[in-house]
């Protein structure tokens, strides 16, 4: 149940207590349903044998990032988040995040990927220590979709190391307007279009942000991003990239690839989920591979401040989900077609194991890989090249602000050093708010 944190303490008025109230729990909806109820179902097996009642509320992505922001503004919290994309920073700045280091201690540490405890390991405001206060609840592994059927009659191949620049030129090869687009990217207010611009900022030697400070956003109004601009408006203008493409939701680009419209994309492994489950007629005929560095999804779970009873029983819900290593495994990625790879070292031995034993036939590439070399990123919460999640670029994410301001490269062919300097000075402004 909500609780008024405002007053900077449990409400004790009239007698009343919170302790014999539900825990609030929100879960945030992800691209593979099964997991949303999978992790319902989890949650509601933890409240039986505990005796703990929780009350758990599965909400749209688009709705919930507006729902959190305003819980966090107003200090009217839930007591726990599943599947955030964005938020723990946020939280942590008005004082409401709980630290997780004793979680990250009960499911070994040394299990861990450096990565998942690196990305929401962030400075406590008051001590200037360096504490996790979310976990990962995978790595959303970003990957390229290609229609090999498609590739083959085009006369190309996937090469063993493929590359952005490869991808492109089998892109215009595959490219047939208006049945069949070849790069199906999504140019529009969406965090997949945020991730494949944090990719493609990244391959392109740009960035968004190198400090929290006025003027941190300089680096965006730079050559690199003003190249990067250039080509994707060229692609749009050949119509390599759909038409629609700049009003497509994060769902549109996934539709658009099962239903044969587009020749590649990139996404995780929803699309590929689905496709397993429905059986799809175009599952033998894709490939997922990984082009690096990898773009993640930052879907994580963190606490917010209750009282000490509150909080401990959600750290120890948070336990509950990750204790059973091998189910969360199942679950998040081998029956989900890889949506997200675990964040423990010995759930992705074994992916990797059954990668080389071929029962993963859709994929091109082992995704554990780049992961173990820590060649990926959390490209819609950690802004490149400061490489820590601030509240900054999570406000800028989930509004989606950024991709929507690059609309007039494709709709009014507007001047792409203009367009990168819009969005400079837009983010720079955010900054110098920050710090006053």
């Amino acid at each position: 149940m909500r609780r008024l944190l405002a007053l900077g303490l449990i409400i004790v008025a009239f007698g009343l207590t919170t302790w014999g109230q539900p825990l609030e729990i929100w879960i945030r909806s992800v691209y593979y349903p099964p997991f949303n109820e999978w992790l319902k179902s989890k949650i509601l097996e933890w409240s039986e044998q505990t005796g703990v009642e929780a009350d758990v509320s599965i909400i749209s992505d688009y709705l919930l990032d507006e729902k959190l922001i305003n819980a966090i503004e107003t200090r009217v919290t839930p007591d726990i988040i599943f599947n955030a994309e964005s938020g723990v920073t946020l939280a942590l700045e008005a004082g409401l995040a709980v630290p997780l280091e004793d979680v990250v201690d009960r499911l070994g540490r040394d299990d861990f990927y450096p990565l998942a405890l690196q990305a929401y390991a962030l400075t406590d405001p008051e001590t200037g220590q360096k504490l996790v206060y979310a976990i990962p609840m995978f790595f959303e592994f970003g990957y390229w979709y290609i229609r090999t059927d498609l590739l083959k009659a085009a006369g190309m191949e996937i090469p063993e190391q493929p590359t952005w620049e490869w991808l492109v030129e089998a892109a215009k090869a595959m490219n047939n307007p208006p049945e069949v687009y070849g790069l199906g990217i999504p140019i529009s207010p969406s965090y997949d279009a945020l991730n494949v611009l944090s990719f493609l900022l990244y391959h392109y030697g740009g960035g968004f942000i190198t400090e929290l400070a006025p003027g941190g956003a300089d680096i965006f109004n730079t050559e690199p991003t003003w190249r990067l601009f250039e080509d994707l408006k060229q692609l749009y203008k050949d119509k390599i990239i759909p038409p629609d493409a700049v009003s497509w939701t994060d769902f549109d680009n996934n539709l658009s690839y099962m239903e044969g419209r587009i020749a590649t994309t990139w996404n995780p492994g929803s699309i590929m989920g689905a496709m397993l489950k429905q059986n799809h007629p175009l599952v033998p005929y894709t490939k997922m591979i990984a082009i690096p560095p990898i773009s993640l999804g930052g879907e994580c779970v963190f606490v917010f401040k209750s009282t000490p009873e509150r909080e401990a029983k959600c750290k120890d819900l948070v336990y509950y989900i990750f204790a059973d290593k091998e189910t969360y495994r199942v679950k998040s990625a081998d029956e989900a077609g890889l949506y997200g790879v675990p964040i423990f070292k010995s759930q992705g031995a074994i992916i990797s194991q059954k990668y080389e034993a071929g029962e993963f036939p859709f994929l091109g590439s082992d995704p554990m890989v780049p992961i173990a070399r820590g060649e990926a990123f959390f490209g819609t919460n950690v802004p490149y090249p400061y490489g820590e999640a601030t509240s900054v670029f999570e406000a800028a994410a989930s509004s989606f602000q950024i991709t929507a301001m690059m609309g007039p490269l494709f709709i009014k062919d507007a001047d792409p050093k203009q367009v990168a300097q819009d969005i400079s000075l837009w983010l720079n402004a955010r900054l110098a708010a920050r710090g006053s």
